[in-house]
């Protein structure tokens, strides 16, 4: 009975298997895709980068190393033009990777062929028996480079005896150029693979000659010299920043022994080596070292490299070493939001070292934060003309699809997109179930643990005055609310007054209160008596305004007067002007309008009881704002019957209860107030800047 139950269990186990594969087999077979492997891999495609030139691509595994094949070995070449390297970019002048570069694939990449105009060197193999005859090396204008090797032109060996060089004569018996000699071509040229007999008769001995450095080809063959014969020393070929002295009988020495073009007489094998005295300063340039923090990683597209914040220091062979700052660098303009890495180029006396900087570093588009002032025309509300402006940035707009995004926050908690803008990931937080952004797409509750990214865009302004309180500064208001979430006060059980400096302090104190600190990057007393330090430094202004852009908004002394809480029209029309809750004057760089100010008829602003849908039948806006798709997120509410507008505070704390404060309805009313503790309502900030 064990028997058939095991039995049955292997074909069962079988037929999965089989189904599996079947399943398997359409889904690559009919998509072109394995279902098993498609995230794992990432293609790599090298352009030739000119009319008529190859593409070669390659699917490797990502987040491993891979080195490049050469350019020629990829079928890519240009006839009259020396391969310089690879870049990110079509218009690239200079390479970003030389040929053979190592890289750390994470996704597709595309790379182009970088061309310099150059001679060309025609390798002639001068023996018809071997299947490859010829090959070709283009070296660029006044460039010097090694003469590349047998192997490296896929030449074979000839059955005529020992390959020594290269001469301008197929007829040569000897080499005018040995193997790997720097060659400065100053036109087209052709040469001729020079071989010496293997044979050795009994009167035949060896002559080798090393060229004795590290690096360099190990030794340079001529054979089958008759003893007694004599040979005529020549120099090898060319060492850069060295001169060739002559030759000496141990690799050891420095010592020289023969001279070049001295005559030998060969009586039994030779052994040589060369003798090279430096002529580079300090040796010559052995490497280049990077060390410190970047001050800064993240670049607008055509900003400079700034290496603020690193030590360059370049080092010789005799140990001497010296800090340099005129190094270049491969930073580029192309956006790049998945990390660049960034490598620095010293050359001292024609000799090139590199060093990689720690980075990564990103390239965000050239518009993506905005830090001056810029004029954004006009708008008429209610028949009256304002003046808009952008200023500042922050999170407004859902993202598009098929945006990519940096792995991590890399500016401003920000991250940055594939479009070279930076984006802000929230968890969503609706106020209400059916709430939409501006592309139709449901804004989710808190419960729905959703993240979204939000596109950080320049804050649009509406110009209230240009003189704000007789002190020649225009005051400025946002026209959307940018965001919620954050309470005029938070209170754990009221009343809740405050003791600070010996004072009693109300709940809606606008000077202690919490908007006051987020808006301004400030420390807040909570209910408590406890310092919070959350917004310190890390509010809006910090949020939305550049160092620089900060610099240019005005510190303002704002009124908090009994009479700033009063309609414009009427200084008295609450509790009789009394308000035992207002609170001294602050200087504050960003804060919220009084009721006063949102009622002053010199701002556009109507009387706080015309707005739209009020008895007399009014269609006032000048007070309505909207929520932007951010603002939506983060709790902001909006009523269905003021076509979605929200409501936002103002700085005005109501006379009682000392839990309340002035608020703008949806419609646009100013005759409205609520528990400060609701986050809800919507934030609205204005701040002053020059004419």
């Amino acid at each position: 009975m064990a028997k058939v139950q095991v039995k049955k269990m292997k074909k069962i186990v079988m037929l999965l298997l089989f189904s599996f594969v079947l399943i398997f087999s359409f889904i690559s077979c009919y998509t072109g895709i394995n279902p098993l492997s498609i995230n794992n891999y990432c293609t790599i495609i090298f352009n030739a980068n000119y009319e008529g030139g190859n593409v070669y691509s390659q699917q490797l595994l990502k987040y491993e190393t891979y080195n490049f094949s050469s350019a020629s070995d990829m079928g890519i070449t240009r006839d009259g033009y020396a391969f310089s390297g690879w870049a990110s970019s079509p218009d690239a002048v200079r390479a970003d990777y030389p040929d053979n570069y190592s890289v750390y694939l994470k996704e597709d990449m595309i790379l182009y062929a970088v061309w310099e105009a150059g001679y060309t060197i025609t390798y002639n193999v001068n023996d018809e028996t071997l299947q490859v005859q010829t090959a070709t090396q283009i070296i660029p204008v006044g460039q010097s480079q090694p003469l590349k090797t047998l192997s490296q032109l896929r030449f074979g060996y000839s059955s005529k005896g020992a390959f020594v060089g290269w001469s301008t004569s197929p007829d040569a018996t000897t080499a005018t150029y040995m193997n790997k000699h720097y060659f400065t071509p100053t036109e087209d040229i052709t040469l001729y693979a020079v071989w010496v007999s293997y044979e050795r008769g009994e009167n035949s001995c060896t002559f080798t000659c090393y060229v004795n450095y590290e690096g360099a080809d190990p030794a340079y063959y001529l054979w089958s010299y008759q003893k007694g014969s004599e040979i005529r020393l020549s120099s090898p070929y060319y060492r850069e920043g060295y001169e060739f002295k002559g030759w000496t009988t141990s690799p050891e020495s420095t010592s020289v022994v023969y001279d070049c073009n001295t005559g030998v007489i060969v009586k039994e094998d030779l052994y040589l080596y060369a003798v090279w005295e430096c002529t580079l300063a300090h040796g010559g340039l052995s490497n280049l070292t990077v060390s410190g923090t970047p001050e800064k990683t993240v670049y607008m597209s055509g900003e400079a490299f700034d290496g603020s914040g690193l030590t360059v220091v370049a080092n010789y062979a005799d140990g001497y070493s010296e800090t340099v700052t005129t190094y270049t660098d491969n930073l580029g303009t192309d956006i790049c939001y998945d990390g660049k890495i960034v490598i620095l180029t010293y050359v001292a006396e024609s000799i090139e070292k590199s060093a990689i900087v720690t980075g990564p570093f990103y390239i965000a588009a050239s518009d993506a934060i905005t830090q001056t002032v810029i004029n954004n025309g006009t708008k008429t509300i209610d028949g009256t003309a304002y003046q808009l402006v952008k200023f500042g940035d922050f999170p407004q707009t859902i993202a598009a699809s098929g945006i990519s995004y940096s792995s991590s926050e890399v500016y401003n908690g920000w991250y940055l997109g594939s479009d070279g803008y930076f984006y802000e990931k929230c968890r969503e937080n609706a106020y209400a179930a059916d709430y939409t952004y501006s592309d139709g797409t449901t804004c989710a509750q808190w419960s729905a643990n959703s993240e979204k990214y939000f596109k950080v865009e320049p804050i649009e302004w509406r110009v209230l005055t240009s003189d704000y309180n007789s002190t020649g500064k225009k005051l400025i208001l946002a026209e959307n609310l940018l965001t919620a979430n954050v309470s005029y006060y938070n209170y754990a059980s009221y009343p809740s007054t405050r003791s600070i400096d010996g004072s009693t302090i109300q709940p809606n104190n606008y000077k202690y209160s919490q908007i006051r600190a987020y808006l301004n990057g400030l420390t807040y007393y909570d209910d408590s008596n406890t310092v919070k330090d959350s917004y310190e430094n890390n509010g809006f202004l910090q949020k939305a305004f550049t160092t620089s852009a900060q610099n240019l908004i005005f510190d303002t002394e704002v009124d908090n007067s009994e009479r700033s809480t009063n309609p414009d029209a009427d200084g008295t029309l609450w509790n009789s002007g009394t308000n035992d809750n207002v609170c001294a004057n602050t200087t504050d760089q960003i804060f919220l309008l009084s009721e006063q100010e949102v009622t002053t008829s010199n701002y556009g602003f109507a009387a706080y009881d015309v707005y739209i849908g009020d008895s007399n039948g009014t269609t006032e806006s000048s007070r309505v704002r909207y929520a932007t798709d951010y603002a939506r997120a983060n709790y902001t509410y909006q009523d269905t019957s003021s076509g979605n507008a929200g409501s936002w505070w103002l700085r005005s704390p109501y006379y009682s209860p000392s839990s309340h404060a002035l608020r703008i309805g949806p419609a646009g009313n100013a005759n409205n107030y609520n528990d400060i503790i609701y986050n809800y309502r919507g934030i609205c900030p204005a701040l002053c800047l020059s004419n």
